[in-house]
């Protein structure tokens, strides 16, 4: 704007030589002025850049400490979980053994009332087995020859190629003492199922449960329908139940049905 300033005064009339010296002075000054705002702009610039690399080398430095860091916390929880797991297994192995030798003990214990027993003139006759009594469980009876109602509550017995040692009953049969086990192991025979299952609904508005029922099947004479049917588990959609919610004898023609009220928010 000075230059142009300056260019207007010059073709407004022809300067004296006085003033066309001044005209210089001044334009000098402006010039030199102009030299010094340049210079300041370039000494701004090389600040500014000076000052733009140290901010994107303090950034590089910065993301690189946070990758230092985040390397260290993963090595540190990959030992912590290391540690954790072996710590896990340790464990599991001392129960395993613990396991195995109190099995150990409570075997020769057994073997050692047998042999006790067997001493005393004291034997079992060979189990038979009866009826199911519930859900994978049957219902086995030995003689035991001696009238002595303390052996028999404490002699173990050898049931399936196993010694059994559980809680059982003695009883009088005419002259005799019989004992009465329910053995709970590979008795598949003891093992009803449940049919095609039907979904009944909703039981009531606002009762918040649904109904699904089934027939129970491969039940066998002698049995307590009831009790099989209200210990036979399944799963439903994914969830397990050890057991209907209603147990329903439907006759001969329906059977043994089991009922299951299962909770569902869409029946509220």
């Amino acid at each position: 704007m000075q230059f142009h300033h300056l260019d207007r005064r010059l073709a407004a009339y022809p300067p004296t030589p006085v003033e066309l010296d001044a005209l210089k002075a001044e334009w000098d000054q402006e010039r030199k002025l102009h030299e010094l705002e340049k210079n300041k702009w370039r000494r701004e610039r090389i600040a500014y850049d000076e000052n733009t690399v140290r901010w994107r080398r303090a950034m590089q430095e910065y993301a690189e400490a946070n990758r230092k860091w985040a390397e260290e916390q993963a090595g540190w929880t990959r030992q912590r979980e290391r540690h954790n797991q072996e710590w896990r297994e340790e464990q599991e192995r001392w129960a395993r053994e613990r396991e195995s030798r109190n099995k150990e003990w409570r075997e020769e214990a057994d073997q050692h009332r047998m042999h006790e027993g067997n001493v005393m003139g004291l034997s079992w006759s060979p189990p038979e087995s009866h009826q199911c009594v519930r859900y994978g469980t049957r219902e086995y009876t030995a003689r035991l020859v001696s009238d002595m109602k303390e052996a028999c509550a404490h002699m173990p017995i050898i049931v399936n190629g196993a010694i059994v040692n559980t809680q059982h009953e003695c009883f009088t049969e005419g002259d005799m003492l019989v004992s009465r086990w329910n053995i709970e192991e590979r008795e598949a025979s003891c093992k009803p199922y449940w049919g095609n299952l039907y979904d009944k609904g909703c039981i009531g508005e606002g009762s918040g449960k649904h109904r699904f029922e089934a027939r129970l099947w491969d039940l066998h004479g002698g049995e307590d329908w009831m009790v099989m049917c209200e210990t036979t588990p399944t799963d439903i959609h994914g969830h397990h139940f050890d057991g209907p919610t209603h147990c329903d004898n439907r006759g001969v023609f329906y059977g043994m049905v089991g009922m299951w009220d299962v909770d569902d928010y869409q029946c509220r």
